[in-house]
């Protein structure tokens, strides 16, 4: 596309290359011009060398690594029992079924209703509060902010979000050393997994858990539905087989999320965890790629189950 599209630096660079050519030619007949001329074509040089140098930086920073992450977004829910509509958290977000490739400029012509889920009449029981977590992935966040992704959007909308947010810089793009990175909210040389996804290399955790520190600060009671087992076989049960009241482990991102569903609706759990794996299994089954066709659908496809 850069060959059918030229970036407009190289444009530029291309306008001052005739500029400065003409200019010299005229200098040649006109003496008395001529050391202003040459004075003129030096700066001209000098831009096409501050261009071709800001054009060489923008190439590299496009050049970014098709790292695997897992998104995860952290949901501070409000209890099941709300007593009238009007405090409903969840607000009918139907603008966004229309929604174009660009995220950006849609959201902000997007018609929504404000949320009240934090609003004074609508107080909510700090007991009865819930967490949900949602990692997905393989998903790259610059897919996930390019996409069209309805559900995404309307979590985004219900609270805070970030697209920059990095705790994983110092180990491997492995799901192990990421995953614990996610999970402490610290760096691979601090919790000690830096290489690999092989149960030892994992085992070798050695920093608390949210999980963990939930459990034992408030005494909650936690469940995680997961589809890449070692989440809990390998992390949060081999640091405490106790942390977790209820676990559930498939190869299916929909049986996984069916039941993660059926735990937040019957309000039994305070901390719910769901790990969906579809888009990591595309991304090595093609690529790590927003524009891929067969990665597209498998966000798509992850995006639809988080609205269930």
């Amino acid at each position: 596309s850069a060959a059918k599209n030229p970036s407009p630096p190289q444009y530029e660079s291309a306008q001052t290359d005739t500029l400065s050519s003409k200019r010299t030619t005229q200098s040649a007949h006109n003496p008395d011009r001529k050391q202003g001329r040459e004075s003129e074509t030096k700066r001209a040089a000098l831009r096409r060398t501050q261009v071709h140098h800001n054009t060489k930086a923008v190439e590299t920073d496009k050049m970014v690594p098709q790292l695997k992450f897992p998104l995860l977004l952290l949901l501070a829910a409000a209890g099941s029992d709300t007593a009238s509509a009007q405090c409903d958290p969840t607000p009918e977000l139907s603008a966004l079924s229309d929604w174009t490739s660009d995220p950006r400029a849609s959201a902000t012509a997007a018609s929504l209703p404000p949320i009240q889920a934090t609003s004074p009449s609508c107080p909510t029981d700090p007991l009865r509060q819930k967490v949900l977590l949602l990692g997905v992935d393989g998903l790259r966040t610059d897919a996930a902010a390019m996409l069209p992704l309805p559900n995404l959007r309307r979590l985004e909308r219900m609270g805070t979000y970030s697209y920059w947010a990095d705790t994983h810089q110092t180990g491997v793009t492995y799901s192990g050393p990421g995953w614990c990175s996610m999970f402490t909210g610290v760096e691979a040389e601090r919790h000690d997994v830096t290489d690999g996804n092989s149960e030892s290399e994992i085992k070798t955790l050695s920093y608390p858990t949210v999980f963990k520190l939930v459990k034992d600060a408030f005494d909650k009671r936690i469940a995680a539905s997961v589809v890449w087992d070692p989440l809990v076989d390998w992390i949060i049960d081999h640091e405490d087989p106790t942390t977790l009241d209820a676990r559930y482990t498939t190869s299916s991102d929909a049986d996984m999320a069916s039941v993660a569903e059926g735990w937040i609706r019957s309000g039994e759990y305070d901390f719910v965890f769901a790990d969906f794996d579809g888009v990591d299994g595309a991304g090595h089954g093609n690529t790590f790629d927003g524009y891929a066709a067969a990665y597209g659908v498998a966000v798509a496809n992850t995006d639809a189950l988080i609205g269930e």
